[in-house]
């Protein structure tokens, strides 16, 4: 949507919405942690735990710099333009990677683990 914004409006709308969608990556990847740290039996993924906050903090500085050479290139539309491929890139690799067979768990009260779909 940000990508064919005709005016600000639209571009701020567009934003807020994106922002939604992005809030929501990092508890969906510390869910997708736990349940894999469940499947195979490891207690603490330290390893994918500091690839995480590694990653994050050079998105952080990294970021700005290639957003600025993307608005360059080819104008602020294309700082939007380059989420299309990684997002179906990410899509692909989790059609891949991830575990297809649903192993749900839902916290019910007192601390204990009920499996859903099991």
């Amino acid at each position: 949507m940000a990508l064919f914004a005709p005016d600000l409006g639209l571009l701020i709308v567009s934003r807020v919405l994106l922002g939604f969608g992005t809030c929501a990556a990092y508890p969906a990847s510390m869910f997708l942690l736990r349940s894999e740290a469940e499947r195979t039996g490891m207690r603490n993924p330290g390893g994918v735990l500091a690839l995480l906050s590694i990653s994050n903090q050079v998105i952080a500085v990294v970021g700005p710099t290639f957003g600025g050479l993307l608005i360059g290139l080819g104008g602020w539309h294309l700082i939007f333009a380059v989420n299309v491929p990684l997002a179906l890139a990410c899509l692909v690799l989790g059609a891949l990677r991830l575990p297809r067979r649903s192993t749900v768990r839902t916290q019910a009260g007192g601390g204990a683990w009920t499996c859903r779909g099991c």
